[in-house]
């Protein structure tokens, strides 16, 4: 079964193509960066995986390598952590899940055939760091100081959508603590 990903190099990405690499799946990388896909991703011993250049935001040649697709799985976005929180910074946050989701759910319109099933993704970093490492839970209030309030919910960013042409969505939203090693065997059991 072919897979594309998108987000395949951030922290979430790499854990999954991992996973599908090692179950045996075809995958197709979508990336703005091909030279990073190659250095995060062992892309010498992973014979299945297939490295496509595009830009998320807008729309092009890259939409064909959805053709012959079972599944998307849609984690790209801008990084949540790089920098400062400004105005200017969190539109490209909102808007770097929003417009790859819809260049996505244009690209299963046309595609033939049409993937069956598009799950969509992002973390938005809402509940800040833990000193106890303890689990912090969606209906806690956010941490003072912190940037999340500032990003509102992404919502599915059009996700659902996807579902005028036959195909299923999903959409889930992580919101993130950093606990180190734990986050890595958190994402490693979803």
């Amino acid at each position: 079964m072919k897979i594309a990903i998108t987000g395949a190099t951030g922290f979430v990405g790499q854990r999954l193509v991992e996973r599908a690499t090692a179950e045996g799946y075809e995958l197709v990388v979508l990336t703005r960066r091909p030279e990073l896909a190659r250095q995060r991703l062992p892309l010498a011993t992973l014979p299945q995986v297939t490295v496509v250049a595009y830009t998320p935001t807008e729309s092009g040649a890259w939409q064909a390598t959805l053709r012959g697709c079972a599944a998307v799985v849609n984690l790209a976005g801008a990084a949540i952590a790089d920098e400062r929180w400004t105005p200017a910074r969190k539109r490209v946050i909102l808007e770097s899940r929003q417009l790859t989701t819809r260049n996505l759910v244009a690209a299963i319109a046309q595609a033939d055939p049409k993937p069956q099933v598009l799950v969509s993704a992002s973390a938005i970093g809402y509940y800040g760091t833990s000193e106890t490492a303890r689990p912090l839970r969606r209906n806690q209030s956010p941490r003072s100081g912190l940037p999340g309030p500032g990003v509102p919910s992404l919502g599915s960013g059009g996700a659902g959508s996807a579902g005028e042409w036959g195909t299923a969505s999903d959409f889930a939203e992580w919101h993130c603590s950093r606990h180190g090693g734990r986050d890595r065997q958190n994402v490693a059991a979803l």
